[in-house]
């Protein structure tokens, strides 16, 4: 797989992508924690980005099963190159008009939203089938390990500097992946009559519908991650705001929150479980262990140990799941399906940013950290005991 041309240009304009885009959520919440728009602006422009998800999302996975995904990927990337650029210059003004902070967060999330489907299922027009777990652990493994470094070093330079030197940078980063990834080639794809986007999407979820352990396991991952997005990137920013230096604290978290990932991804190279689905669904509901930590109120360094091990495991879920799809579903419809996927996985986010601050409000922040825990961990770990998710088997082969 190392050997193969087009992975590494996959690999290296993914890797630009991930440099440009590491450290740019710690830059625009902290940049509205400092604002008069505190808690509740930050969660809504993290709502902002996420939501095109639920509109978009299927669109890109109508255009990755008929555009050239290469092409799909390289657009979207020097769309989003345009957006940082915009980003900056509203964080440079002062973040006064938040109306405007939305819409331009709100383009970039399109941009991300289209070309999501693309990026996802662009390994499987480059390496064998069984190599497909493998070379999504590499991809991960690299991605993660530049958020490594990225959260805890945008974190140091918003305290130093200022938040818009972080997504200036991001900006020329993302700009060269667009570069890079237009130096793939495009693929040869399977003539088949033109029909509409309308019946397209109704095929793609025809088979979603169809395959039962998706649609079971699909609405345990849409409350997980809408409870763990208000809980890590809203609530664990607003539980260290008060401290010193609250957004390097949170930085060297969410840097320990990648160096997870990077283990979680590594461990995927090798571990083929007989029942993924299972797996990946057990895995994700240990990721409830960050926001029990910050209800117990740990020290730094227990926040920093809960980080590793809930992205070690959200890590697993990942790999794991992708994997799945790609082995199981058929590729003529993998990127409508893997929309689907996308777009009911993601399609609440958007709430539990913009929910979490007013629940912690109304209530507490423990109190509102403990509910999101708990809605993390209980639907995937009873979609998990259940035939239909024991009974996706493969067999298993050396990596």
């Amino acid at each position: 797989m190392v050997r193969n041309v087009r992975f590494r240009t996959l690999l290296a304009g993914q890797t630009l992508q991930w440099v440009g885009s590491s450290g740019t959520t710690i830059a625009l919440v902290f940049a509205l924690l400092g604002t008069q728009h505190g808690g509740v602006g930050a969660g809504l422009v993290l709502a902002a980005r996420a939501l095109p998800v639920t509109v978009l999302g299927l669109l890109g996975g109508v255009a990755a099963d008929r555009l050239s995904r290469r092409d799909v990927v390289a657009l979207t990337a020097g769309a989003s190159a345009l957006c940082q650029v915009a980003v900056t210059v509203v964080i440079a003004s002062g973040l006064s008009n938040l109306a405007v902070v939305l819409v331009v967060v709100l383009v970039l999330g399109a941009a991300e939203a289209v070309g999501a489907s693309s990026m996802y299922t662009f390994p499987v027009e480059i390496v064998e089938k069984a190599q497909l777990q493998s070379a999504q652990a590499v991809l991960r493994t690299v991605r993660n390990g530049v958020s490594v470094i990225g959260p805890g070093v945008a974190g140091v330079v918003v305290v130093a500097h200022g938040a818009a030197w972080v997504t200036a940078f991001n900006a020329v980063a993302v700009g060269a992946s667009a570069l890079l990834l237009l130096r793939l080639p495009r693929i040869a794809r399977t003539e088949s009559p033109r029909t509409s986007v309308l019946r397209d999407l109704r095929t793609g979820w025809a088979e979603f519908i169809a395959t039962r352990w998706l649609v079971a396991s699909v609405g345990a991952f849409s409350v997980a991650l809408f409870s763990w997005a208000g809980a890590y990137s809203v609530l664990g920013p607003l539980h260290v705001s008060g401290r010193p230096e609250g957004a390097a604290t949170w930085g060297l978290v969410a840097s320990s929150l990648a160096a997870g990932y990077v283990g979680g991804a590594l461990v995927a190279i090798r571990f083929r479980p007989r029942r993924p689905v299972v797996w990946s669904l057990l895995f994700q509901a240990a990721t409830a262990v960050l926001p029990l930590a910050i209800v117990l109120d740990v020290p730094l360094a227990g926040l920093a140990v809960a980080a590793v091990a809930a992205g070690f495991c959200m890590e697993q879920a990942g790999v794991v799941w992708a994997a799945s799809m790609q082995e199981f579903i058929p590729e003529d419809v993998l990127g409508r399906v893997s929309s689907y996927d996308y777009v009911a996985s993601f399609g609440l986010v958007p709430l539990g940013y913009a929910l979490a601050a007013p629940l912690a409000g109304s209530t507490s922040l423990p109190v509102a950290a403990g509910v999101l825990a708990l809605a993390i961990a209980l639907p995937t770990i009873l979609v998990a005991a259940t035939p239909i998710a024991r009974a996706v088997e493969r067999q298993v082969v050396p990596a």
